[in-house]
């Protein structure tokens, strides 16, 4: 029997490209297939067109309206794993999320 490896596709959403390619490279190496979007309405156009296993979002990308895009997000997907990132010290912002 013929077996095909289907890489699971992961979202990276981060307004810093440099912060973005990181874990974008990270994760390809580990034969991830890597989407990137640099804004919360970007990820959110993604979301909708493809089938996405993780987002992995800084908290910055959601601005005021980030429980909104997360809140389609999981209507859309109830599975969709979600990991967001802050590079602040306090995680009052993550935790929100």
């Amino acid at each position: 029997m013929l077996t095909v490896h289907v890489p699971e596709r992961v979202l990276v959403v981060d307004d810093e490209p440099k912060a973005q390619k990181a874990v974008e490279a990270h994760l390809t190496q580990r034969g991830y297939e890597v989407l990137t979007a640099s804004s919360g309405d970007a990820a959110h156009a993604i979301l909708m067109r493809q089938k996405i296993a993780c987002m992995i979002a800084e908290s910055r990308v959601f601005g005021s309206s980030g429980g909104e895009l997360l809140s389609r997000s999981l209507s859309r997907d109830p599975h969709l794993a979600v990991i967001v990132l802050s590079s602040l010290p306090d995680v009052t912002d993550a935790v929100r999320y």
